[in-house]
């Protein structure tokens, strides 16, 4: 059996939400540890309804979280 990959999220907006659902239905492969976003009170909401730790800061969160993937959605503004 493959051991479960931790997992980060950076973004919660939109795009990020299309992803969440189908991280969390592979459960048998990862696990959603973190969210990160720099709107707080989107990541909140997010990791209350993940259970995931929420974060403002990318440094702060990749300092402290042993993650083995990372999923960046976020869009870019020109």
């Amino acid at each position: 059996m493959t051991p479960l990959l931790n997992i980060g999220v950076i973004g919660t907006g939109s795009r990020a939400r299309r992803h969440l659902p189908v991280i969390l239905k592979l459960g048998d492969r990862y696990n959603l540890v973190v969210v990160c976003d720099v709107d707080e009170a989107r990541v909140k909401n997010v990791a209350e309804e993940t259970r995931a730790k929420p974060y403002t800061d990318i440094e702060e969160m990749l300092n402290k979280e042993e993650l083995d993937v990372c999923l960046v959605s976020i869009q870019v503004d020109p």
